[in-house]
């Protein structure tokens, strides 16, 4: 998958729906080229992810499949064009990280603090938070210290739909948890899609 093509999966896999919208409301939603978004969709239907209802209307199939694919390319592809860099807390203690003024602002939690706010399960030893706010205003509003070898990561969010709470969609914590390759991570991720993900993909 091309970058754009995650992307819009990505958004695809939370609202079936969008599929469905007009190529030139999702040119303006995600800032892509009218044939980029033919090219995306023409694929889906070719590797027989998405098909045509009697209803005319366009649906995804094997949704499991897709997702773990989307999972690989994210990594691989999309994730790394995203990283802002490694940070710290300038308390020096990360476990503080619940008391960041993350509600109502433009920041999420990802992979492990979102899956302890998700399961109450998992004990986060590295933080990950997508945001939309600029470097300097995070560093300033959450008193945090550039350092590439620090527990915090920022990732610039990278979906134009309405998410609300303080965690990314449950998607993206699946993926974020999966691909760390940690055991603690991969049980957490592994409950994750039993109690949210069952039954919708």
């Amino acid at each position: 998958f091309s970058k754009t093509a995650l992307i819009l999966i990505f958004h695809f896999l939370n609202d079936e729906q969008y599929l469905n919208e007009t190529y030139r409301q999702i040119a303006l939603d995600y800032d892509v080229a009218l044939g980029n978004i033919n090219n995306v969709i023409s694929n889906l239907k070719k590797t027989g992810y998405v098909i045509r209802t009697e209803n005319n209307t366009l649906q995804l199939i094997k949704k499991k499949q897709l997702l773990d694919e989307w999972i690989t390319g994210y990594e691989t592809k999309l994730k790394p064009t995203l990283a802002m860099g490694g940070f710290k807390l300038l308390s020096g203690n990360y476990k503080e990280w619940e008391r960041l003024p993350i509600k109502n602002t433009e920041s999420q939690w990802g992979a492990e603090p979102a899956g302890n706010l998700l399961t109450g399960y998992l004990k986060p030893a590295k933080l990950t938070l997508y945001t939309t706010e600029s470097k300097l205003n995070l560093i300033k509003k959450y008193r945090l210290v550039p350092d590439e070898a620090g527990n915090l990561l920022l990732y610039k969010k990278f979906w134009a739909f309405k998410t609300t709470g303080d965690t990314v969609p449950v998607i993206l914590v699946y993926a974020d948890l999966i691909n760390s390759e940690d055991p603690r991570n991969i049980e957490t991720a592994k409950r994750l899609y039993d109690e949210r993900l069952t039954g919708k993909l």
